[in-house]
């Protein structure tokens, strides 16, 4: 059960970081791209589109750091939640070994330990894997509205 609190909160703590109250406004990072385009611009056209596509995918790549970690984790609750349904079970049949049947306490012992696992292992996953997919949505969308926003920088250092 300490792997999976452990996984639940870490999950979490990344989950909360990404939310848009911690994050560079959408004003800000266009500002930022704008002032170190400008810093870095050349007189040829070629560097200045590739310099606008390094800018923007850096930017893109702050955006979603750390999702990789949500999924992962998100993906290894349900198997440690397994992984506690195993060790559960193996209690249960240690308990039925050395009393037998006439001990419904330490058989019921094992058995709600395994399915407290499982259950707390798939409660972790299931708003892990939404909150990826939704933050990884907001991470393109926002990284659109950027593209479109600062697009003149290249038409006009083009000119």
């Amino acid at each position: 059960m300490y792997p999976l609190v452990l996984c639940c909160l870490w999950m979490w703590v990344l989950i909360f970081f990404h939310l848009p109250l911690w994050r560079c406004s959408q004003d800000g990072i266009r500002r930022l791209l704008q002032e170190q385009f400008l810093r870095e611009k050349r007189n040829n056209a070629r560097h200045n589109r590739q310099l606008y596509s390094y800018l923007l995918s850096r930017a893109y790549q702050e955006s979603v750091q750390g999702l990789s970690s949500i999924k992962l984790l998100a993906s290894i609750a349900p198997f440690l939640g397994l992984f506690g349904t195993v060790t559960g079970m193996i209690n249960t049949f240690q308990s039925v070994a050395s009393f037998g049947l006439g001990n419904p306490r330490a058989l019921a012992a094992g058995i709600s330990e395994a399915m407290i696992t499982t259950q707390f292992g798939l409660l972790i996953a299931l708003p892990g894997i939404l909150a990826a997919f939704f933050l990884q949505r907001r991470a393109c969308r926002d990284q659109k509205k950027l593209q479109q926003m600062t697009a003149e920088l290249v038409r006009r250092s083009g000119e």
